[in-house]
């Protein structure tokens, strides 16, 4: 998707906006946008070409976002599967992952396994 094919509010700030991509969080945005010298209060409408093409290239250039990541989280889970680890039986059976409770929790993830 990138920046250039986002959908960004002209009065919104660039750090904010950033946060939009999948991929790209508070933290992030922030440093992609103090590399470009953007300030605090930066808006999107007041970007011009320029900065949305490095804005562009940095984000492609150096992090994985959007389609990239996804696939690369699909990966893992089927590497998981694959190798039989914990977090892979887990992910067959339909279940928390990271140690939640079970019990009285993760009714939803209960509900949804496949009899």
């Amino acid at each position: 998707m990138g920046i250039n094919n986002l959908l960004l509010l002209p009065n919104q700030r660039i750090r904010k906006a950033l946060q939009q991509i999948f991929g790209i969080g508070p933290h992030l945005a922030d440093q992609i946008a103090d590399q470009l010298g953007m300030s605090e209060n930066f808006r999107v409408m007041h970007c011009t070409k320029s900065q949305i093409n490095q804005l562009s290239q940095l984000i492609h250039k150096s992090y994985f976002t959007e389609f990239e990541l996804k696939q690369l989280v699909l990966k893992d889970k089927e590497r998981f599967k694959l190798i039989g680890c914990y977090k892979g039986f887990r992910q067959i059976a339909k279940l928390p992952v990271r140690g939640q409770r079970t019990k009285t929790n993760a009714k939803t993830c209960r509900n949804s396994k496949v009899k």
